[in-house]
């Protein structure tokens, strides 16, 4: 809020009255403080499993078997799907016909001992589960014909996901093996997990100029599955004893690329009347993290007051006066 004061200057030329117009601000103001800040960069990647397993159809048949969906888990040693071959299909499908096409009790009596025999010939080929896993990628359907090598459907471990973040290489010097990371997902509320970073891989993308980062879960919310796009945070560094204001203070002119922050004498104003004024001081931004930022800089030290609100887009030595907030 913009207060307007009027000063009487009393000086008279003619019986006129010269008015001079003083602009006043109101301004909240919070203290520089010293304390420990963290310094924190953001990244994008996404899950992957360390172990998986692709099931390639080992002979041409029909899937007689296959009753699990996307995301199911499965045990270790559970059969996951029964594949029986063309030349054991086609036989029983032969069977089954003579069964149909019997014409009296003798023949249908003879054409059932013969699906008899052709099913307990058949040898179907059960696809085991050989680990606790989750069904991912299903690619064929039960009842489907498929030819030998045709890929059928991807097992993965869930204790064996990781998050792999892309870290651009301007910020890689900051990353170190051990560095704690929070990580959010996209499209699931349920949660935040948390990780370790283990592994920076050495080679660069060179059209990304990005490395790969492997961050170990040590906490993952259920609804996390393998191939999630998410967003990292990685406590990269700890700024202790630092100066530092709130964030809502930080002044940045875009045009000059500096910082400031607008110094608000408090005692000034409470010696002298409600009225003080506020003097634009340059600063060096820092680490921000949250609702503090990093300052130092000449003239800034703990204790100063500095504006808060009301002070955007105002010149240097505005009139204030300091109301609470």
């Amino acid at each position: 809020m913009v207060a307007i004061v009027i000063s009487i200057i009393g000086c008279k030329q003619r019986g006129e009255t010269v008015a001079t117009v003083l602009p006043r601000v109101d301004v909240v103001v919070k203290k520089v403080t010293l304390g420990t800040i963290r310094d924190k960069i953001r990244v994008t990647g996404r899950t992957s499993a360390l172990r998986q397993e692709t099931f390639r159809a080992p002979i041409a048949g029909k899937t007689v078997s296959f009753q699990f969906v996307e995301g199911d888990q499965l045990r270790r040693g559970q059969t996951v799907m029964v594949l029986r071959s063309r030349e054991a299909q086609a036989v029983l499908d032969g069977a089954r016909e003579l069964v149909e096409e019997a014409g009296t009790p003798e023949q249908k009596r003879e054409a059932e001992r013969a699906l008899q025999l052709a099913q307990k010939d058949v040898q179907d080929i059960d696809l085991r589960a050989r680990f606790n896993s989750i069904l991912v990628n299903r690619k064929v359907n039960e009842g489907e014909y498929v030819v030998e090598g045709q890929e059928l459907f991807t097992l993965i471990d869930p204790q064996s996901l990781v998050f792999f973040a892309d870290v651009p290489v301007q910020l890689l010097r900051k990353v170190k093996v051990g560095q704690k990371a929070d990580i959010r997902f996209f499209g699931i509320s349920d949660g935040i997990a948390y990780g370790i970073v283990r592994l920076i891989e050495p080679r660069l993308d060179p059209l990304a100029e990005s490395a790969r980062v492997r961050i170990d879960f040590t906490s993952l919310p259920s609804s996390v599955k393998a191939e999630m796009f998410g967003e990292a945070v990685i406590t990269v560094g700890t700024c202790q004893n630092v100066l530092l204001a709130p964030l809502s203070a930080i002044l940045k002119n875009e045009e000059t690329g500096t910082v400031s922050v607008m110094k608000i004498d408090v005692v000034q104003a409470s010696e002298r009347g409600p009225d003080t004024i506020g003097v634009l001081q340059p600063v060096t931004l820092g680490v921000v993290e949250d609702s503090v930022a990093q300052v130092s800089g000449r003239g800034i030290g703990e204790g100063i007051f500095v504006a808060v609100r009301g002070h955007y887009g105002i010149p240097d030595s505005t009139r204030v006066r300091v109301v609470k907030e």
